[in-house]
């Protein structure tokens, strides 16, 4: 009997740091709020500015509604807690206690001008996002890039990776593996365009040197490859972003090709890829005539 409760004592012991492992791993002390977005210069009280993360909150709401903490400003107003467009992590100790929140999503926009559609439809916003984690005190970029038409807001993308809903969840810190850069394999069987970029750890860390230029670039790579991606699903090729500096792609006939970032001499570009022949590489920052001008040659 007295060994009995003892492999029991052991099995829950187990499953306590099993669990505590779990919550560390997969996010599950997490309570994301996203705050309403800051918009410069009071450009919203126009009534005209869309939401920039309207599709990343909704893909979060979906997939991990225990998670997700509904930013209530009427609650905020009743407690006498504000302001109510937050850039800043001051800010966010009141409203993580009022809300039961502990990881907060913001975003700023400054209006930089207008396209060739005019005021409103054709505003264009530097827009930066950020996720700040109370639990340790940690902030990071999750997305910056210039002069983004607000007609493209749904097609950025931070609101199309599920990679950013990662990069939210694990803030507030994971517990590091024996192998913390496992190589991936991609299975391809369609067309497929991959747009590769750095890594959140390696943008800050190069973000440090002001004038390592990491910010244009990363901004002229994000507006050219959104503004391709637009006409790609129309010539069924689908696409992807992918910051993982090494992986191996994998055709339906057992091919193989490595991919590692390093060997290229570049932090951005794209892998045009058939799933049959070898995968072309275009590594730096093209315009989307440019790349259209290679899917042609390429996919012909």
């Amino acid at each position: 009997m007295r060994r009995k409760i003892q492999i029991s004592i052991f099995l829950i012991s187990i499953l306590i740091l099993w669990g505590s492992l779990l919550a560390k791993v997969g996010g599950n002390d997490a309570k994301v709020v996203f705050l309403t977005q800051d918009v410069a210069e009071g450009y919203d009280h126009r009534g005209c500015t869309p939401p920039l993360l309207k599709k990343l909150i909704e893909n979060f709401e979906n997939q991990h509604s225990e998670k997700y903490i509904y930013y209530d400003v009427t609650k905020l107003m009743e407690n006498d807690i504000g302001p109510y467009y937050i850039f800043n992590k001051k800010y966010c100790k009141k409203i993580g206690e009022l809300l039961d929140a502990n990881i907060f999503v913001m975003s700023r926009l400054v209006l930089v001008g207008h396209d060739k559609l005019g005021e409103c439809k054709g505003d264009l916003f530097d827009i930066h996002v950020k996720v700040y984690s109370n639990q340790n005190d940690k902030e990071l970029t999750l997305y910056k890039e210039s002069k983004v038409p607000v007609y493209k807001f749904d097609n950025l993308p931070i609101n199309r990776d599920d990679e950013y809903i990662t990069k939210i969840l694990e803030i507030n810190g994971i517990v590091e593996t024996e192998n913390p850069n496992p190589i991936d394999t991609l299975y391809i069987s369609n067309k497929m365009i991959l747009f590769f970029s750095l890594s959140q750890k390696e943008y800050d860390k190069l973000s440090l040197d002001e004038d390592s230029g990491i910010d244009e670039v990363i901004s002229d790579f994000n507006y050219y490859s959104t503004k391709i991606i637009e006409v790609l699903s129309s010539q069924n090729i689908e696409s992807k972003y992918i910051s993982k500096k090494k992986f191996v792609l994998k055709y339906d006939n057992d091919d193989l090709f490595v991919f590692d970032r390093d060997k290229t001499d570049h932090i951005v570009g794209a892998i045009l890829i058939d799933g049959k022949t070898k995968p072309k590489i275009l590594t730096g920052v093209y315009t989307d005539i440019d790349y259209q001008v290679e899917i042609n040659d390429y996919y012909k």
